[in-house]
This record gives C-alpha cells, sequence and structure tokens, in this order.
C-alpha cells in the first residue's frame, strides 16, 4: 500500500512509499558518515515527523536511537547527555530547549568529539536511491534509549531493542483491533514513551500516525477533529 497515507503533521502528510524513500535517504547519509550498527543517534526537537523518520532510520541500520530529550532541557544538558551516550548524530531545531535563544549551542556541539553530524529539518536527505544494504536483522540489539526523568536523581538510561518495544505493540494491536484503517494521533511529546508506545501500535497495525504538532492557528480539539483520529493516545 506504498500510496496509503502514513505519517502526518502540521507541516507534512506521508504517504508509505514517500516516508520509506525518506528513510532510506537519511540511512544513506548515516551510512556515508560512518555512522552505523551500534552508534547512538539523538533527537532534540518538536513533535515533527522527521523524528520518526529519524527513529526508523536509526533501526533499519541497527543504530540505537535515542528520542528522550526534553524541551525543558537546557543547552548544558543535552550536552551532557550526548557525552555520556557518545552521540554519534543529534537531529534538532533552532530555537529548542530552555535556554537556546542564550547559548552559543553550535560551539558547544563542536566540543563533542563523537558528534559527527548535526542534522535539522531542512537539511535532513529527502532524495534515496536504493541503499544497497539490507536493513538490520537482530531483533534484540538495542533499538532505542530513554532517559528517565531525574526526579530522584541523575537521569538513568533505559535500553529497549525492537523486541521489547513490538511485543507490548502487538498485545494492544491484538486487544484494541488496531488495524491498517487506524489513524492514531498521540499527543504525547515524541521525548515521551507513550508516543513511541503509539508508534510501535502503528507499525504493527499499518495505518496512519499523527503527531499532535497541529498546523500554526489551530487548536489542539480541532487538529483532533481535522485528521479523524480513531485512537487518541497521551
Amino acid at each position: 500500500r506504498p500510496d496509503a497515507k502514513a505519517l502526518r503533521d502540521g507541516h507534512a502528510h506521508l504517504d508509505w512509499g514517500t516516508l520509506k524513500a525518506r528513510v532510506d535517504a537519511l540511512a544513506n547519509d548515516f551510512a556515508e558518515r560512518g555512522i552505523e550498527a551500534g552508534d547512538r543517534v539523538s533527537i532534540w526537537m518538536s513533535n515533527r515527523i522527521e523524528a520518526v523518520i529519524t527513529f526508523l532510520a536509526c533501526s533499519r541500520e541497527g543504530i540505537a536511537c535515542n528520542p528522550s530529550l526534553h524541551r525543558s532541557y537546557t543547552c548544558g544538558e543535552i550536552v551532557n547527555l550526548l557525552k555520556e551516550l557518545q552521540s554519534s548524530a543529534l537531529v534538532t531545531e533552532d530555537g529548542w530547549g530552555a535556554d537556546r535563544a542564550q547559548r552559543d549551542f553550535a560551539s558547544m556541539l563542536a566540543e563533542l568529539p563523537s558528534l559527527r553530524r548535526v542534522y535539522t529539518p531542512q537539511s535532513l536527505p529527502c532524495e534515496s536511491g536504493a541503499t544497497g544494504r539490507n536493513p538490520h536483522a537482530n531483533p534484540d540489539s538495542i533499538a532505542y534509549l530513554a532517559f528517565t526523568s531525574g526526579t530522584t536523581g541523575r537521569p538513568k538510561c533505559v535500553m529497549h531493542s525492537s523486541n521489547t518495544l513490538l511485543a507490548n505493540a502487538r498485545d494492544l494491536v491484538r486487544d484494541w483491533r488496531v488495524d491498517d484503517r487506524a489513524v492514531i494521533l498521540t499527543l504525547s511529546p515524541l521525548s515521551h514513551h507513550i508516543a513511541w508506545v503509539a508508534v510501535s501500535q502503528w507499525l504493527v497495525g499499518g495505518g496512519e500516525l499523527v503527531t499532535d504538532l497541529a498546523p500554526q492557528g489551530m487548536s489542539r480539539l480541532d487538529w483532533i477533529v481535522e485528521t479523524e483520529a480513531t485512537y487518541v493516545m497521551g
């Protein structure tokens, strides 16, 4: 079903064919930069489709994706977490973060020896030819790295594989009868785990995923009505 709608935010609405092309394009760019299985890629951005594209490209290549960097974090906190993970790439957007406007974030990132590339929504590759590489085949390797909130101490990093993420999703899809006609709207930020529970259900069910990033000037309630959501999570 390459022409069926797959992924949507307030900026774009992709079908499965276009989504696959964009995932492959980013996966190719990772490979060209020597970012490969076992490396880490972090995401610090709003609920844009680019965050989901990044996650899928990482999964394709066996790269561990770290999407749990919250908007409330300062630039200094982000740099410390990237240093702890030794992230090879960061996907982010201008103005995102608690003190981004007051800090020279680019200079701070330049001090990280492991960081090979900083992507923005504008610089993420979109066009792709054949990858020439088989997708990563081990479902038990680490695919997802999430930091806890840090309310009781320094944030701890939780590790998930594709199998541990999808085990819960398969049960939910079965019990809730989620299929390829479903439209799943996640109100949770993509820096929180509940949003990735929605992503996992979407991948298993094959329907459409919508983030809560509504078009400018549209309320959250109007966005729910606009998307004709079947399931609202978060």
